[in-house]
């Protein structure tokens, strides 16, 4: 499945360097991919966090389907701690 969350990232377990189904953050510009735990910062002004916070404020910049919402909360579940 794929997400695009923004213009630059998307959420996506259709990676050939992944295991199957699971998720990563992905820099659509780059194709740099972040696993939900990892720090990054995914534009300028936004703060260092966990991929899967930022997942989690990306997609509320657009109406999600059940499934697209589904998704993205796999994603963030799989958040260490």
């Amino acid at each position: 499945m794929r997400v695009r969350l923004t213009p630059s990232w998307e959420l996506t377990d259709e990676r050939d360097d992944s295991f199957p189904g699971q998720p990563f953050l992905v820099d659509r510009r780059s194709g740099e991919a972040f696993g939900a735990g990892d720090i990054m910062e995914p534009y300028a002004y936004w703060e260092p966090k966990p991929a899967a916070v930022h997942a989690d404020r990306m997609s509320y910049m657009e109406e999600r389907t059940r499934e697209e919402i589904a998704f993205i909360k796999r994603f963030s579940q799989m958040r260490p701690g």
